[in-house]
């Protein structure tokens, strides 16, 4: 049954969208102030409405509540980061959804939409004369560089090095990564053939799916620090070329729910 804080809100948003944005504002505020723990979308109805009213700050606060309330929903970053584009703030945005990115599951419905506004930014933040380091630096201090960059930096690195990641057949990862670096590393190589994934690495089967997805020329892949956590894979992948799959269970116990997921795919 509907209550009267949801009716307050469906009031708000009929007047946000008839662009009566004050009165949309009061009927949020009426429903903030009568429910001790408000939802999420209201405070994402206010954060809006207040951007329309050009009260960033406060929009900006509204915001930050949603990622504080729920930082494993995408709604919060995805606003903040808006806001802080219209404060001049791009930078800022990107460390949002860069922190987006490590908190939410990248099985939830709108990661790419969150990876997409990421990657969006990330490129409009380049320098506009951005040139590949590696034909610029003498071959002998290029490796020097490279050597001492982690993973992640090398992923942000490759935004500079176009054209270098198309022929790449063989990744194998010994230290640990971000599951977003790790995605968009992939995403770069559409010839990769083998992928392997160090025990420093502990990988989801959610993230062991994404990778198969996303790599449909892979002929090896092993993953050597595997866990279920809870969250049950969707096997939907064209693994037509997949020769060796190979997972390794973080802990003993994890075998049997990493074995029964597998014979979804044979």
């Amino acid at each position: 049954m509907e209550g009267p804080i949801d009716r307050r809100q469906k009031r708000g948003q009929e007047l946000y969208r008839a662009k009566d944005y004050k009165a949309a504002l009061d009927c949020f505020n009426a429903a903030i102030l009568e429910d001790a723990d408000p939802p999420l979308s209201i405070w994402d109805n206010r954060a809006a409405t207040y951007t329309k009213l050009g009260d960033l700050q406060s929009a900006l606060r509204d915001g930050k509540r949603m990622i504080h309330k729920e930082k494993a929903e995408v709604s919060g970053y995805l606003r903040t980061g808006v806001i802080l584009k219209l404060m001049g703030e791009d930078e800022v945005a990107l460390k949002i959804y860069r922190y987006g990115l490590k908190n939410v599951p990248i099985s939830h419905a709108n990661i790419k939409l969150l990876r997409g506004m990421h990657d969006k930014l990330a490129a409009s933040c380049m320098p506009p004369k951005a040139i590949d380091p590696l034909q610029a630096l003498p071959l002998e201090l290029a490796e020097m560089v490279i050597r001492y960059l982690s993973f992640n930096n090398l992923v942000e690195l490759l935004k500079y090095i176009t054209g270098r990641c198309k022929a790449l057949e063989y990744l194998e990862l010994r230290d640990g990564a971000s599951n977003a670096s790790l995605l968009k590393a992939v995403s770069l190589a559409p010839k990769l053939t083998t992928l392997i994934i160090g025990r420093a690495h502990e990988t989801s089967l959610d993230l062991v799916t994404q990778l198969l997805a996303q790599c449909r020329t892979l002929e090896r892949a092993e993953f050597h620090s595997t866990t279920p956590r809870g969250i049950k894979p969707e096997w939907r992948s064209d693994l037509s070329t997949l020769r060796v799959l190979k997972l390794d269970a973080v802990k003993t116990q994890d075998l049997a729910v990493i074995s029964l997921n597998l014979v979804r795919i044979l």
